[in-house]
């Protein structure tokens, strides 16, 4: 860690005194040796982001689909695991590789999300069938969040709020 000016605030960062070469174990049982002029988060994020580690393409595209469709293609969309399937699979599959493909640039993939016509549906269900919501036949709505609803109530109102740090300034 690394004090800022801000006191109340610190950084962390990778202490760049060398040390000698260290092995490393990775998430999926890989063994790593880390020269001392390696670091280490460059290695774990070139291990995560491999075309052979589908799990981070599909997690990625599931929670950008959760963030903006209030619920993801696996619902939970920090709950994978085999016994929790994906509502479309092959939609999951489509926005991982995508993914993968433009290099892991979410810009494309949020625009590939918000283009698409799933994305571009009303609110008013068009079916009463109870699966409905899962596979995406309608676009679920939801509660604003703390900070957005208390910005609509300030507009609307014409007041406005402020906001104070529980812990006293020095």
């Amino acid at each position: 860690f690394k004090r800022t000016k801000e006191w109340k605030e610190e950084i962390v960062h990778l202490d760049p005194t060398p040390v000698e070469a260290v092995h490393a174990t990775l998430p999926d049982g890989t063994e790593v040796r880390l020269g001392p002029d390696q670091d280490p988060r460059q290695v774990f994020a070139d291990w995560l982001i491999r075309a052979r580690n589908p799990w981070f393409a599909r997690n990625i595209a599931n929670r950008v689909w959760a963030w903006l469709m209030g619920r993801g293609i696996v619902h939970e969309p920090d709950d994978f695991r085999r016994d929790n399937p994906p509502s479309n699979p092959e939609l999951l599959d489509v926005l991982a590789r995508e993914l993968v493909l433009s290099g892991f640039d979410l810009k494309h993939l949020y625009r590939l999300i918000l283009n698409s016509s799933t994305y571009q549906q009303s609110a008013i269900p068009r079916s009463r069938k109870p699966n409905a919501e899962a596979l995406f036949a309608h676009y679920v709505v939801r509660r604003l969040d703390a900070e957005v609803l208390i910005d609509a109530i300030c507009t609307i109102t014409g007041s406005s709020e402020q906001y104070v740090s529980p812990i006293p300034e020095p």
